[in-house]
């Protein structure tokens, strides 16, 4: 699977939070702003709750890319329609979200690079070659044996140390393959 890398996203500590806080009370003696005052026990009392939601709002921004989901994994693969009848049986993480950033980047297009980009987001290595002589016809090339390893800041406990095979290359491209043309696979 590809891993698209995003910027990073600012995460605050409950000490940033606290001084925050702190930093929006009024002015006055009932509101001290000293260490060890009960009120700045409060702000560090309060801080860890600011300090958890704004991870988790800093991780939604990552969910709401495919490449990049955690939490809403579940979401996409419904949204896009998935399984369906190209996900492979017992799919592990990483190939559920291979295929829903396959599904998502697979809303259209016709060129080698649009092609060859879906069955990488898939993780498989592929080429093109285009037969001029009938201008309808076009042939896949790829390994003989695709082995999708287990990454292991993808993969998650439970999934496969490897998958072997090319039917969910197969299937996909074919899904979205302009349907007036002849498609081969040649494995080599």
């Amino acid at each position: 699977m590809t891993n698209i890398p995003l910027p990073p996203v600012p995460q605050f500590s409950s000490s940033d939070y606290a001084q925050a806080m702190a930093n929006l009370l009024p002015r006055g003696p009932a509101w001290s702003r000293d260490p060890g005052s009960n009120m700045m026990a409060l702000m560090g009392a309060l801080a860890p709750t600011y300090a958890n939601s704004g991870a988790a709002a800093a991780q939604l921004i990552y969910d709401i890319f495919p490449a990049t989901t955690e939490a809403l994994l579940v979401e996409w693969e419904e949204t896009l329609g998935l399984p369906d009848i190209c996900t492979p049986l017992n799919p592990s993480t990483a190939q559920r979200k291979a295929a829903v950033l396959a599904k998502f980047i697979g809303s259209g297009g016709q060129s080698t690079e649009y092609y060859i980009a879906v069955a990488a987001a898939l993780g498989y290595a592929i080429t093109i070659t285009e037969m001029a002589a009938s201008g309808y016809a076009w042939q896949i090339n790829a390994p003989i044996v695709s082995v999708l390893y287990f990454e292991l800041d993808v993969g998650y406990c439970g999934d496969y140390f490897w998958t072997i095979g090319n039917a969910e290359l197969e299937c996909r491209i074919r899904q979205i393959m302009p349907a007036h043309t002849v498609l081969t696979f040649v494995y080599s």
